[in-house]
């Protein structure tokens, strides 16, 4: 399937259109599994950003559609995962339609059934991704960096 329908076929899934800027992002991006990690320069010590999701050709885990399949049942309605930190939680954007719409949340994924607990990351998609920095405790030759990938 070609990315054009593979993101209508999400949106149909996530019964909400992707936020312009998004959508954008999603239809070029392929995600380099070697890039360093990045973290979210406002809160550094918390949120850190392993890879973002895509559609694509790539590994199974990297594909967006794929991990919704997987997860969108107990994420917030109309809140898609768009990338993952180094402890398996996500970061999701509000496709929800009204102010909140194209939000960027961070979503613990150690939580009960039912309780949504996120934490507003950025107002928009281009705002989150203009505060990510790279990590600096995974500066080229550190060990941490050569741990990156072990275990998909």
């Amino acid at each position: 399937m070609d990315t054009e329908r593979r993101i209508e076929h999400l949106e149909g899934a996530l019964g909400a259109s992707l936020p312009a800027a998004y959508r954008a992002f999603l239809e070029s991006h392929r995600e380099d599994p070697s890039r360093p990690v990045q973290v979210v320069s406002t809160n550094p010590d918390y949120w850190d950003v392993e890879h973002f999701l895509e559609i694509g050709d790539g590994k199974s885990y990297l594909q967006i559609d794929h991990c919704y399949e997987l997860v969108g049942d107990v994420l917030p309605e109309g809140m898609l995962p768009f990338a993952e930190d180094g402890g398996g939680n996500l970061y999701l954007l509000d496709c929800r339609k009204g102010l909140g719409t194209g939000a960027v949340y961070w979503w613990d994924h150690e939580q009960e059934l039912g309780e949504d607990r996120v934490e507003l990351v950025a107002a928009s998609f281009p705002e989150f991704l203009a505060v990510l920095i790279p990590d600096p405790d995974e500066l080229p030759g550190d060990d941490a960096s050569n741990r990156r990938g072990v275990g998909r």
